[in-house]
């Protein structure tokens, strides 16, 4: 009696928050995932099934395939460069005397809160072409005026330009985290390390970082989903996919077809694709990144 109790006390909990999530996440998802078997342009009332048509399309799409790539690059330079800073900054704050760490975490976190397209415009202005821009008419005044680029015009600036703003907003927040992480390392720990005359250095690479790696593992997984379609707004805002395409991403890619072109299946079927390059890319990470899991 008692347990049946139990049961049906945790689906009376359990139902609302369920239903909710079936309503907002699993029908929408369900929905979209037939659509992308129809050729709906979005405002007809009928469907017509066409079966794996506009997958077929898809994967002999140049476009799409050059937008993925993209979509990789940028993703390289945001990961790579936002792990770095975003740990240095982390090691700093906490394993260095400095004056006004406070200071330091509120000042660096502070873009993170900003609107992205807040963000985008800021760096619109910083990465203009003209000399209005605040980096080329930075490296006007101190004399490498050699160094000027259209940075959002030209092909061999444009996807590193636009990976800066995403940098710059995100180093923050996982700074913020990897932060809590190292201070949750036993101070002993690394008392020990300090008397047996471990550097810096050696006190990061042999215990800072194995004691926090499922930390990292998990900052990872977080990065990929979120950097992958938030950077369709930046990119949207400051380049449109320009020039020549050159910044497309499938995200932008598909927002075109969806409301420039009126293929609304097509592009539910990108976003669909979208999604299990996302499943594939989390496992894959979470495999090549498995460690053994240490203990303190």
């Amino acid at each position: 009696m008692l347990e049946k109790q139990r049961i049906r006390i945790f689906w009376q909990y359990i139902l609302p928050g369920f239903a909710v999530y079936a309503v907002f996440f699993i029908y929408p998802f369900m929905n979209a995932f037939y659509i992308s078997f129809t050729n709906w342009d979005g405002f007809a009332e009928r469907k017509s099934f066409i079966g794996l048509q506009n997958y077929a399309e898809l994967f002999r799409d140049r476009r799409a395939i050059s937008a993925f790539g993209h979509n990789i690059q940028m993703f390289l330079y945001t990961a790579v460069f936002t792990f770095i800073l975003a740990m240095l900054f982390a090691v700093l704050i906490t394993q260095f005397r400095l004056r006004g760490k406070s200071f330091y975490r509120v000042v660096f976190y502070f873009p993170n809160v900003l609107n992205v397209v807040v963000v985008g415009l800021i760096w619109m202005l910083i990465l203009s072409p003209t000399d209005v821009g605040m980096l080329n008419a930075f490296l006007g005044a101190v004399g490498l005026g050699g160094w000027k680029h259209a940075w959002l015009g030209e092909l061999g600036t444009v996807l590193p330009a636009l990976s800066v703003p995403w940098i710059w907003m995100a180093v923050g927040f996982y700074m913020l985290l990897f932060i809590a992480a190292i201070q949750s390392v036993p101070d002993d720990i690394l008392e020990a390390a300090i008397i047996d005359g471990a550097s810096k250095w050696k006190q990061f690479i042999a215990l800072i970082l194995p004691l926090i790696w499922e930390t990292v593992r998990t900052a990872i997984i977080f990065f990929l989903l979120h950097a992958f379609n938030s950077t369709f707004i930046i990119v949207n805002l400051l380049t449109r996919g320009g020039p020549g395409k050159a910044s497309e991403l499938l995200t932008t890619y598909m927002y075109e077809n969806a409301f420039s072109n009126r293929r609304f299946a097509y592009a539910t079927t990108i976003g669909m694709t979208i999604f299990l390059i996302l499943v594939i890319l989390s496992l894959l990470s979470l495999k090549v990144t498995k460690r053994e899991v240490h203990e303190y």
